[in-house]
């Protein structure tokens, strides 16, 4: 009988029995298989190797044992098949785009305003010669926007994803946190 049941019927549910319940439930999200599983340590140096040249990558497991792996090295967008042998055959390579430079100069132009800028502004409303420190907000406003524009535009291994499959099929390796 589920807990719910218990709610349903006006009842309470007995405190044991839940615990029990969200324990298993805890368990089998626990036991879960991850989408990348190597197969052998040759296959997992190689995925790590590219992770570590890319920058992270994106990785699953095939029926036949190879891995897919998803990643983008100074803006060339790369999906390869690293064999059980750790061999890496590339599948599919795109040229760099638009997206590239356009994400770097976003983000390097909101480092300048966020913190460039806004410094010299409110160092120069502390000396006296610019009147309102609070103009200082705008360049950093403005630059967060600029930072967020530039990561949203910038490349990334999801954009090599087929139409249809889903982020969950996908697991980071060495994948920088930002």
């Amino acid at each position: 009988m589920s807990p719910f049941h218990h709610f349903a019927t006006g009842g309470l549910p007995e405190p044991g029995r839940v615990l029990v319940q969200i324990h298993y439930l805890c368990k089998s999200v626990e036991n879960m298989s991850p989408n990348w599983t190597p197969r052998t340590p040759e296959q997992k140096e190689a995925v790590e190797r590219l992770g570590d040249e890319c920058g992270g990558v994106l990785a699953r497991s095939q029926p036949n044992g190879a891995a897919e792996v998803l990643g983008v090295r100074r803006g060339v967008y790369s999906r390869y098949v690293v064999n059980e042998d750790g061999s890496v055959v590339i599948v599919e390579s795109r040229p760099r785009d638009w997206r590239w430079p356009l994400g770097d100069i976003f983000r390097w132009a909101a480092v300048v305003l966020m913190f460039v800028i806004t410094i010299l502004l409110l160092a120069l409303s502390r000396s006296g010669v610019v009147d309102a420190g609070w103009w200082a907000a705008i360049p950093f406003l403005v630059g967060w926007t600029l930072f967020v524009v530039g990561t949203m535009v910038g490349p990334s291994p999801y954009r090599l994803r087929a139409p249809g499959e889903r982020l969950s099929e996908w697991d980071r390796v060495r994948w920088e946190e930002h």
